[in-house]
């Protein structure tokens, strides 16, 4: 399963707070790590909400930079080194 998961995705990205030109659109941002508990979703269909327009202009701090994008529908790729290794033992 985890061969088949790229190193990097298609992500806005706001690395400074502001209006619209705070966004920017990377083709190669970095797939986040899976911490215990998680999973990686590959998602077909990702949505932007008030909460991310409160996070990019500043109104609702975020820790920066930070990806766009608080809800999304998709499949589970990956999970969890650690949920991994505690499923084989199952």
């Amino acid at each position: 399963m985890k061969s088949s998961i790229p190193t990097t995705m298609k992500a806005i990205v706001v690395e400074s707070t502001g209006g619209i030109d705070a966004l920017k659109f990377s083709i190669d941002h970095p797939i986040p790590s899976i911490p215990k508990g998680h999973v990686l979703i590959h998602n077909e269909y990702s949505g932007l909400n008030f909460i991310d327009t409160y996070h990019r202009s500043g109104l609702y701090p975020r820790q920066l930079p930070f990806v766009l994008g608080q809800e999304g529908g998709g499949t589970i790729c990956a999970f969890s080194e650690e949920d991994q290794q505690s499923q084989s033992d199952i």
